[in-house]
C-alpha cells in the first residue's frame, strides 16, 4: 500500500515537472502596442499586449503584457489598431543605417525601470512612481543608450558604453538631462555606481553587459524597434527553487521507499 502511494506521488510530481514554463517573449508572437502615456518626443513608454494573430483587439489569456520603449528614432506605428509580429530578437536596431546597438547602460535602465514598475498601470498622470516627465526622460535615456559603436561581449554584438549620449547615439544628452537622470536614479553616474567589475554579470559587471534585455524587431508593414526582457540563451540553466524543492521531495520519497523495503 505504501509503495503504491509513493509511486502515485512520484508520478504526480513528475507531471508537475513536465509542465511547460511560463510564457516569454518570442519570435512569431504578435502584440498590440498602446500609446497610453504619450510622454512626448514621439516615444514611449508603450504598453505591449500579446494578442491572437491578426486580431489586435483580442488579447491572449495569460499572454505577455509589458512596458517597452522605442530604441530607434524616426519609426512610426499605428497604436491600438494593428498587431505587430516579433520578427527578430537581437542586440541592434533593424531599419536605418547605421545600425544602433544596445549598450549596457540601456539594458540597465530598462531592467531597473521594469523592476520599479512591476504591475503598475497608467492612471492618467503616473505609472507607479513615475510622472509623465520622468517617463519622457527615460525614453531619452533609452535613445541615448543606442550607439553605432560595436563591441562583442559574451558572444553578442553590443554598443559601446563610452558613446552613450554622444553624437554616436540616437539622443545627445544635455548636461541638464544628465543631471535630471542622475536625480531620478537612472543616470550615467548611477550606472557607474552600480557597475561592479568584481561581482560578475549579475550586478551588471562590464559596462557593455546587457543581460537578458534585447531589441525586438516588430513588423506589420512598418518596422518598429522596441526593447524587451527575454530569456538569455547564454545564461546557465539553473533550476528554479520550486523545481529544486520538488526534486528534493522526490529524493526523499525514494529514500523512504528503500527504507520500507529494508524493513520488510
Amino acid at each position: 500500500m505504501k509503495k503504491a502511494l509513493i509511486l502515485m506521488l512520484v508520478v504526480a510530481l513528475a507531471g508537475l515537472l513536465a509542465q511547460p514554463a511560463s510564457a516569454a517573449i518570442d519570435t512569431g508572437q504578435e502584440y498590440r502596442i498602446d500609446n497610453l502615456v504619450d510622454a512626448g518626443n514621439n516615444g514611449g513608454p508603450f504598453l505591449m499586449t500579446q494578442v491572437v494573430p491578426d486580431q489586435p483587439s483580442n488579447p491572449i489569456s495569460g499572454g505577455e503584457v509589458f512596458w517597452t520603449f522605442c530604441v530607434q528614432r524616426n519609426e512610426y506605428f499605428s497604436p491600438t489598431t494593428n498587431a505587430y509580429e516579433v520578427q527578430k530578437i537581437q542586440t541592434f536596431t533593424e531599419l536605418t543605417a547605421p545600425k544602433r546597438y544596445l549598450t549596457g547602460y540601456g539594458a540597465w535602465v530598462y531592467d531597473k525601470f521594469l523592476n520599479a514598475v512591476g504591475t503598475a498601470t497608467w492612471n492618467g498622470s503616473t505609472l507607479g512612481s513615475f510622472t509623465k516627465a520622468n517617463l519622457g526622460l527615460l525614453q531619452k535615456a533609452m535613445w541615448a543608450s543606442m550607439t553605432d559603436g560595436l563591441a562583442t561581449v559574451g558572444g553578442f554584438d553590443v554598443g559601446l558604453f563610452t558613446q552613450v549620449g554622444t553624437a554616436n547615439s540616437w539622443w545627445t544628452l544635455t548636461s541638464s538631462e544628465k543631471t535630471a537622470l542622475d536625480n531620478l536614479g537612472y543616470g550615467l553616474t548611477s550606472f557607474a555606481a552600480a557597475w561592479n567589475p568584481v561581482s560578475g554579470p549579475a550586478t551588471w559587471a562590464g559596462q557593455d553587459y546587457i543581460g537578458d534585455i534585447r531589441v525586438l524587431v516588430m513588423v506589420d508593414g512598418n518596422v518598429q524597434d522596441l526593447v524587451g526582457r527575454v530569456t538569455d540563451d547564454s545564461s546557465p540553466n539553473v533550476p528554479e527553487p520550486a523545481t529544486l524543492a520538488i526534486w528534493s521531495l522526490l529524493g526523499g520519497l525514494t529514500l523512504a521507499g528503500s527504507q520500507i523495503r529494508r524493513r520488510k
